[in-house]
């Protein structure tokens, strides 16, 4: 019972995947359930209710504090578990701008537990993202398109759900990037479903705000020490 259960829970997520999308060529918003770029930790919180109103969200971590910056919330996450305190069978983690406070990376693990077809995931999520842009295998598909909208055909923007965003190297050239990963099951079956979405830009300025920032404030510490004399 308990197994029929969670795979008719996998079944409605796939269906939440497979939700009308654009055909090849066409960028669109991307969202994650309902998660989009550049929303503030409530509008994330709110979107991942709505979602799954039994799903537990936590702050995850937060940004240590920077001269000149303080600390601020990084991540959080947003767990579903068909048992109180077990394993996450959807996660999904959204990494905030130190300064920004918005959205810039978002992941989900969908845990299916072999009650779906390898052919059945590629479907729901072609159905809601498109044709990919580009498909490095089977099961590892992506939709990346530059600033202006245009398709990129190479994986030089792919990113894994299971990467910090410190390990995401952001390029100009990548606008929207959405990658998935297709984790196999038994046979023909689909175990887990990975996906990851940022903006290459996106991160550049959250990072170029951060270098400014801190830069601003050690210029007005020297402006303050500026004429000062040491009596010796």
């Amino acid at each position: 019972m308990k197994n029929t259960k969670f795979l008719l829970t996998a079944a409605m997520a796939l269906a939440t995947l497979g939700l009308a999308g654009p055909s090849f060529g066409q960028a669109k918003a991307v969202d994650i359930v309902g998660l989009r770029l550049g929303m503030s930790p409530d509008e994330a919180r709110a979107a991942l209710k709505s979602h799954d109103a039994t799903m537990k969200i936590v702050d995850l971590a937060s940004w240590n504090a920077r001269p000149g910056v303080p600390a601020s919330l990084a991540k959080i996450r947003g767990c579903s578990s068909p048992a109180p305190n077990g394993p996450c069978k959807d996660e999904i983690v959204v990494t905030f701008g130190h300064l920004s406070k918005k959205a810039l990376f978002i992941t989900r693990v969908l845990k299916l537990g072999n009650g779906v077809l390898h052919q059945g995931a590629v479907d729901s999520l072609i159905g809601k993202y498109g044709q990919p842009t580009f498909r490095g295998s089977p099961s590892s598909l992506l939709w990346a398109y530059t600033t202006a909208g245009a398709p990129l055909g190479n994986m030089e923007c792919a990113v894994s759900a299971q990467s910090p965003i410190e390990s995401v190297t952001p390029r100009p050239q990548c606008g929207t990037a959405t990658s998935s990963n297709i984790i196999a099951g038994p046979g023909a079956l689909a175990s887990e479903i990975h996906v990851a979405t940022y903006e290459g830009q996106r991160l550049l300025d959250e990072r170029a705000l951060l270098v400014a920032a801190v830069k601003a404030h050690q210029e007005e510490i020297e402006r303050a020490a500026k004429g000062n004399k040491v009596k010796l």
